[in-house]
């Protein structure tokens, strides 16, 4: 694998204010040592390049309902870490997981964002904060940032995909089956609908008796070695920026149970939805997922009832959109869009078809 670092750090107030002077990154001595080894070592990656006349996309605040908005104010909300990009009129709608952050998605959203795509990655509800404001979150409150970034993704584009790691991708299924005539196709990467990966503790299976989250927080979910890289050198650079203790940036190093109760509320509710999904499905799964086996692509390829493009790797861990492999997911993925849109001038002729047949819940127009 080459040296080469090929994503960069970009995101947060500091960032911000380089990007207003000129630079394409963020590094600074006073950020703590493992988020200054961690800019360094991205700092070759290239950046998107904004089209001429393209919209340039801030951190949104939530109370900004549109990025036109948010730019005439000239102000951007702090606390929100969500990245967004500008491109064409397909934009992608990429989900992280829980108690991660908008990072975990980063390399693959500028991977989209560079071959012209419209990408949104947005902060989910309750995450980049302490363990106790997201303890006091629920699912549907994760689901509500999905709807509300929906939303703003489609003042710009026509067509739109979502994709999602780990548990973002299960909120990914969620949308699709809640909108499908507004969900294009998915992108799955790693969905954990069952945390039964190699690396999650015998004594886990004992949470399955535990119904009430006052009894389900006396069992914290603690992040452990690999971290869900397989990677030696990301896996240093992400388990030091966790020891930092800086949520905004590594996420929640130790799940509090009732988070755990929520995902499995959540996952109750999209095998309930699943065979109603009938979207184009890419789904990106390691083999060595350390977090969720391939029982769950098995179990998507079965129940899912549209068009399934498998991808298993054989060099990561469950963190696919940062291990090894993930400018091959980056690959697929784009590959996978334009097979379908491949597929959508065959059938129809009119290239201006795309988004209907990506759409296979919706009808062709007359």
């Amino acid at each position: 694998m080459s040296t080469r670092a090929d994503y960069v750090i970009a995101k947060g107030p500091l960032a911000n204010y380089c990007r207003s002077r000129g630079q394409a990154h963020a590094s600074f001595a006073n950020f703590n040592e493992a988020t200054a080894r961690l800019s360094a070592w991205l700092a070759s990656a290239e950046t998107p390049v904004q089209r001429p006349g393209a919209n340039v996309f801030l951190p949104a605040d939530r109370a900004v309902s549109s990025p036109s908005a948010a730019q005439k104010g000239g102000r951007a909300h702090l606390a929100d870490q969500s990245i967004r990009f500008a491109g064409g009129p397909l934009g992608f709608l990429l989900i992280h997981g829980l108690g991660g952050t908008p990072i975990e998605m980063r390399y693959v959203a500028q991977g989209l964002a560079r071959a012209g795509h419209t990408v949104h990655v947005p902060q989910l509800a309750g995450h980049c904060c302490s363990a106790e404001e997201l303890k006091a979150t629920t699912w549907q409150h994760w689901y509500e940032s999905v709807e509300i970034e929906h939303r703003l993704l489609r003042e710009t584009c026509d067509t739109v995909v979502v994709g999602g790691l780990s548990m973002g991708a299960i909120l990914a299924l969620h949308h699709a089956a809640r909108h499908p005539r507004d969900v294009a196709a998915l992108a799955l990467y790693a969905p954990s609908l069952w945390l039964d990966g190699w690396g999650i503790p015998w004594y886990s299976h004992f949470f399955k008796a535990v119904t009430q989250k006052w009894l389900a927080n006396v069992f914290p979910f603690a992040e452990r070695n690999p971290w869900g890289i397989k990677d030696p050198r990301i896996r240093a650079l992400v388990e030091q920026a966790i020891s930092s203790g800086d949520s905004s940036r590594a996420g929640i190093a130790a799940l509090p149970g009732s988070l755990m109760l929520e995902l499995r509320w959540l996952v109750k509710q999209v095998k309930r939805e699943v065979g109603q999904v009938q979207q184009p499905t890419l789904i990106v799964h390691p083999r060595e997922d350390d977090r969720a086996s391939l029982r769950n692509l098995e179990y998507l390829q079965t129940n899912l009832a549209g068009l399934i493009e498998a991808v298993v790797l054989d060099d990561s861990y469950h963190i696919v959109t940062l291990d090894r492999q993930r400018q091959l997911v980056v690959d697929r993925t784009l590959e996978f869009i334009s097979q379908v849109g491949r597929s959508a001038t065959s059938a129809y002729g009119e290239e201006d078809n795309l988004e209907w047949l990506l759409n296979s819940g919706a009808a062709r127009p007359q």
